[in-house]
């Protein structure tokens, strides 16, 4: 297998993990989460922090992950519901 094909990998790894950290479900309250995710072979974890506004109509989330080729990935996202 070749270099090119085991970052893809780890990248696959990375986003899944991103993908699977959690937010808060109430309105006023934060949470901070850990996840982690794999494919074929390669692997990541991630830790996040997520926040939703006193009135649940803004919410934040911060997303931090490391993957098994030791590449660093990041993400955020603000949502306003009405």
């Amino acid at each position: 297998m070749n270099r090119l094909d085991k970052n893809l990998r780890a990248g696959i790894a990375g986003a899944t993990a991103m993908s699977f950290l959690q937010r808060p479900n109430e309105a006023g309250k934060s949470l901070v989460s850990a996840a982690a995710g794999g494919y074929k072979g390669e692997s990541a974890v991630a830790v996040g922090y997520a926040r939703n506004s006193d009135n649940n109509k803004v919410s934040i989330k911060l997303g931090l992950g490391v993957n098994s080729r030791s590449d660093v990935s990041y993400g955020g996202s603000i949502g306003y519901q009405w």
